[in-house]
């Protein structure tokens, strides 16, 4: 049984959104705060999409993921329990032939319960690393769509959320894979953006 296979347990059926439940209501608050700022980045990546001609594919947001256990030989610090460490993942999508995997925007954000401060720490994509579970070594951005080669639908958040941990030491509560069809979906859903050109 390979690493992804004993990672597979921890993906969710369909595409599924999973929250653990916070003791504190302002927790709530706060993590919604977090996601509509995922929203309005991803609304000016969507108008960057719309100017430059790109394409959007048939993935949507894939999936959140709490937990999962890490391959034993990477050391990764305890869970803190006054910290909430998100992945978010960036990408073109599967209908992108150039690529459309790969994780373009590697972005961990860190939030510190005690003090409501929120840390954005972006991975640099050309980072050089050893892929979870082999010895193969690549980009860090290809990690995503090596796990999706291995198993569809959420083996590249297992990869991703390993090789971050391990890069940078921090225990990975939870991880959002999501393209520009998502992010043109999340535009719409809020009433969209209107867009004036001066020029054709």
């Amino acid at each position: 049984m390979d690493y992804l296979e004993q990672q597979h347990d921890n993906i969710p059926s369909g595409r599924q959104i999973l929250i653990e439940e916070e003791p504190k209501r302002s927790w709530l608050r706060r993590f919604f705060l977090l996601i509509i700022f995922v929203v309005i980045i991803g609304s000016g990546l969507t108008v960057f999409a719309l100017k430059t001609g790109f394409t959007f594919s048939q993935i949507s947001i894939n999936s959140i993921l709490g937990g999962g256990r890490l391959p034993v030989e990477q050391p990764i610090k305890e869970r803190d329990p006054n910290r909430i460490n998100l992945l978010l993942l960036g990408m073109r999508g599967e209908g992108d032939p150039n690529g459309g995997l790969l994780s373009d925007s590697i972005i961990l954000v860190s939030i510190q319960k005690s003090t409501g401060k929120i840390a954005l720490i972006s991975i640099p994509r050309d980072l050089y690393v050893t892929i979870p579970g082999t010895e193969q070594k690549a980009k860090i951005n290809a990690a995503h769509a090596y796990g999706e080669g291995k198993k569809p639908g959420g083996g590249g958040i297992i990869y991703s959320k390993a090789i971050v941990s391990e890069v940078t030491g921090l225990y990975i509560d939870y991880a959002v894979s999501v393209d520009h069809q998502a992010f043109k979906e999340a535009v719409d859903a809020i009433g969209g953006i209107d867009i004036y050109l001066d020029k054709p």
